[in-house]
Parts: structure tokens; sequence; C-alpha cells
């Protein structure tokens, strides 16, 4: 028997729903994304791991380029535009009405609206329009890296979900503003984040690949002349994957010497087959790990799964190209994470971009399937809405009892009293995680005190990446140490002197243990005040009396 892939509708234009309960699901869907929206904002701060230190860096550049402030003495711009110049030049924007805080509650909403409105074009290029399985996005929107604070990349998704569904849609009937609408969208992606970008062009390519398979099996063209007949979309392509790739290249680096001792020494590798188990339990998908929170979207995933399933045996004669193109994409992904090195280019993480893209081209593949099966589609109508619904309201629950709770124990931080403008300090700290958060909501959680003392953060992170605007205007033996290995650093009894005279003050990020003890009592810091379980000050004695009491606005708008 001979397998053929059948064109789906929607590589010209995707066709409606007869009936009217299909405006019904996109109404719900915008319902429960703004419900999150609301939820977020709410929020007194949000709560993430690195999302203290852009807010920090984001007030350092703006600072920086205005000429103003006394940034300039520690810090420079290396480059005004890099891979992920995108979150600072919006969040200055953004600021000039909100306050710091307000501004980035504000991003994660519009990051919302952007992976709402993009799974929902992917899902519309694939199949119908109006599909149920627009309801499946929400428990994944507010995935993990979010709270990690990596925002870059979570709008990078959203972009490459909306450009893989202008690929499919125009890929074989390109015109001049569909090709400017896709270089347009591919250089924006270069300046949000690259890994959405290598996803597009796979996906782009797969797209092609089973289009001339398709060909092949269904007319009489020569692959030359299947090539040929499609060598404006190769070209661009080619052209893409050189830029891509030239693009990444300017910005390949390996961690400098510091930044080493911010990796162990030798990771524990569990295996593959391990990797395997945590991406079907959601473990680098979920912000928060209890069965609760997990057991919903692993439903939903089952589901598609199951429809994927029912409705291949019967469509094997003439699958949907779009939902082969989907079912690779998202399979290739779920492998990436098994198999992908952890760390990359001198950045962690690295392996973990991937298990979203799993997800939304699993869900996009089930999505795709009933354009070839009305009647099984008919059947099943109401059984994805029946199941995503309770579920997307579970997950808005969970995520809120959860996150505001974080966000209440943090909030008490931003009170704290500040020290004077232009004051050196660093960060230590010796504070496991907890257990049931895939972030660490303390680990830069004092960077906080920093950005509103306007002091200057000694072992600022990342900034050996060519993709970080900022650097240090002076190299020194304290750049980019982590808390918890300065922590261990300060303790040593190898290091002879701190890494300034004028380091004023030190500040313990998490629970207080005696190794944070030995660390600041070595060096003569005492205690200054304030100390809410999770954060403390430590200041040179002689400057205890001067820290004054930082003035604070109840509204989230710039005073």
């Amino acid at each position: 028997m001979t397998k053929s892939f059948s064109a789906p509708a929607t590589l010209s234009a995707p066709t409606a729903l007869s009936d009217r309960t299909g405006n019904l699901w996109n109404w719900i869907a915008a319902f429960l994304y703004l419900i999150n929206a609301i939820l977020v904002l709410s929020l007194p701060i949000f709560p993430s791991q690195d999302g203290p230190v852009h807010l920090y860096y984001t007030e350092v550049i703006r600072d920086l380029l205005l000429n103003s402030g006394q940034y300039g003495q520690y810090f420079a711009i290396k480059q005004l535009i890099t891979p992920y110049a995108f979150q600072y030049y919006t969040m200055i924007a953004l600021e000039t009405v909100f306050t710091p805080e307000m501004s980035e509650k504000v991003l994660i909403c519009l990051y919302l609206a952007a992976f709402g409105l993009g799974f929902k074009y992917l899902l519309e290029s694939v199949g119908r329009r109006n599909t149920p399985w627009v309801l499946t996005s929400l428990p994944f929107a507010m995935h993990s890296l979010v709270f990690m604070g990596f925002l870059n990349f979570c709008f990078a998704v959203a972009l490459a979900m909306f450009l893989c569904g202008f690929w499919l849609r125009w890929v074989n009937r390109l015109n001049t503003r569909a090709l400017v609408i896709i270089v347009l969208t591919f250089l924006f992606l270069m300046v949000v984040h690259p890994v959405p970008l290598a996803i597009f062009l796979s996906f782009a390519g797969l797209t092609l690949l089973v289009d001339l398979i398709a060909e092949r099996s269904n007319s009489s063209q020569t692959l030359l002349e299947a090539i040929m007949a499609r060598r404006t979309q190769i070209i661009l392509l080619f052209i893409f994957g050189i830029v891509g790739l030239l693009w990444v290249i300017m910005f390949r680096t390996e961690p400098s010497p510091n930044a080493m001792r911010n990796f162990p020494k030798a990771p524990q590798d569990f295996g593959w087959v391990h990797k395997m188990t945590e991406e079907v339990k959601l473990w680098p998908i979920v912000p928060y790990f209890t069965i609760p929170y997990r057991a919903g979207p692993v439903l939903l995933i089952f589901a598609a799964i199951v429809a994927i399933a029912a409705a291949v045996p019967a469509a094997l004669r003439k699958l949907p190209r779009a939902a082969v193109v989907c079912l690779l994409t998202s399979a290739a992904c779920y492998l990436l994470y098994v198999f992908a090195p952890v760390p990359l280019n001198g950045a962690t993480y690295f392996a973990n971009r991937f298990p979203i893209f799993w997800v939304v081209f699993l869900f996009a593949s089930a999505a795709a399937l009933p354009t070839a099966l009305p009647s099984a589609h008919s059947r099943f109508r109401y059984a994805v809405p029946v199941l995503a619904i309770p579920v997307a309201l579970l997950s808005l629950f969970l995520q809120w009892r959860h996150t505001s709770a974080t966000a209440a124990e943090l909030t008490p931080t931003l009170n704290a009293k500040v020290i004077g403008p232009g004051s050196l300090g660093l960060i230590c700290s010796d504070s496991a995680r907890d257990p049931i958060r895939s972030y660490d909501p303390h680990l830069w959680l004092g960077v906080h005190y920093f950005r509103r003392s306007k002091a200057v953060l000694v072992n600022a992170p990342w900034m050996y990446l060519p993709h970080i605007m900022l650097k240090p205007v002076k190299a020194s033996d304290w750049d980019f140490i982590d808390p918890h290995p300065m922590a261990d650093y300060l303790g040593a009894g190898d290091v002879k002197q701190l890494p300034s005279s004028n380091l004023a003050f030190m500040i313990r990020a998490g629970r207080n243990t005696p190794k944070i003890a030995e660390a600041t009592g070595r060096w003569g810091y005492k205690p200054a005040g304030y100390d809410n379980g999770i954060f403390e000050v430590y200041a040179k004695p002689e400057l205890l009396p001067g820290i004054a009491q930082n003035p604070t606005t109840a509204s989230g708008l710039r005073q």
C-alpha cells in the first residue's frame, strides 16, 4: 500500500465550521486568558527566578542610554541589538508609564495574549477555524520558563507559532505581501530569541519535504521538477538558515572562569529513559510539581494522543500534510529535550526550551486530523471542550493559589530599608529550592533591593554572554558568580580580600544557614535590621545608621 499525503484546505485558506458552536470556543478561550491576565495583574509582585535581574538590567540600560545615574562607572553597553534585546527595550517603554513591578506584570499579560493568539492562528492554519482544540493551550501558557523569567523566549514561542501557521497558509502561493510578512517576522524573531527561530526553520523545511514526497507520490513529476517548482521557498529557507546561523555565531561564547563556578563539576545524568519519563510527567513544563497541578495537563495530552491514534488508521491513505508536519515537529522537540545538552553556549536550560514545543505541535496535529475525518470530528465535537474547560479552570485556581502565596512571601522585600545610590554590594545564598517549584524565586530576590537603592551589584550575572547587552567596565574576580557559589567563595579560606574595599553591603537570599553566617561574619558585615526569613541585608557597621526608609507607592503607576 502506498501512503500519500493530502493537501489540507489550510494551505490555501482555512475553512470555517458550519455551525455556531465554533465561535463559542474562541470566546471561552479568550475569557479564560483574560482571567489569567487579571490574576497576574492582581499580584503585588510576579514571582520569578530571573525577573528581578531583568528589571535591574532594564534600569541600568536606560540610565546608560540617557547618560544618567552612577551605573556608567561600573557597567557599559556591549551592543544595542542582541538576541535578547526585545525584553529590555519593551520594559523601558512600559516603565515610562508603570512602575517596574507593574511593567513586568503588563509584559506577562502581553505574552499571554501573544501565546493565545499564536496558538489559535497555528491551529486554524492546520485545520478548521474555531476549533475546540484552542481551549487546550491555557494550562500550558504559564509554563515553567515564564516563572524562570525567560520572557524573551516565551514571546519567541508565540511568534514562532504564528510564523509556522503563516508559512503553512502561504508556502504554496507566496506573493510579495506574504514574503514581506515572513521576512519581517523572521528578522524580529532574531532579536527576541534564537531557539524558536530554529524551530520555525525546521518546521518550514519539514513542510517542503512532505510536499515533495506528496508530489512524487501523486504526480508524474520528477524530483528535480518538484524541487524547481518550489525553488523560491527553498532559496528563502536557505537564506534564512545562513542568516540565522551567522547571527548565532556572532554571539557564540564560552563561560568565563568565574561563571564556571555556577556549573556543577559533575552534573548528574539520569539517562535518556529518565528524561523521557520526565517529559511525560511534564516536569520540564509545569512551574509547580504537585500531582493536582500536573494531572489536568497530562490528561489533555493523553486525549490528544488518543485522538491522533484513533484518526490516523482511518486516514492512513490520505493523511493531511499539516498533521504530518506538526507530528514530526512534536516528536523532534520531544527528543531534543532528551538528547540536547542542558548547558550550551555558556548558558543553562538549553534543553528545557523544547518541551513546550512538543506539546503545542501535538495539539496542532490533533486539530489537523479532523479535516480529513469530518464524521469522526462530528462524533467527538464536544469531548475536547468538556475536558479542556475544567482542566483550564483547575489550572487557573492552582496557579493562583501557589503564585499568590509565593508573591505574598516576597512582597515585604520591596519595603526593606535601602542603602545609598551607587553603593556596592553582592548577593549570596545557601538556601535549597522548594521541591514543589521548578523555579527559585528567592535566588535573585535581593536584586530588587539593588534596583530600589540604585546600587551596584558586584556579582551581576550573565554579562559574559554576548547576547546580554551589558558588560562590566572593569573585570574582577567576583564577576558573574551566582549566589550559591558566592557563599562558598566568601567563606573560603583562600580568599584574602573582598572585590572592593568599598563593598558596602551583602544580601542573603533565602534562608539563613551557618555558611551564610560564616561568610558575612568573616568580613565584618552586620545585620542591617531587616530579616523576613528569606532576605536579609548585612552592611558595614558605620553605614547602619544611615540607611533610610525608601518611599513606596501603592499604585502601579510611576510617580
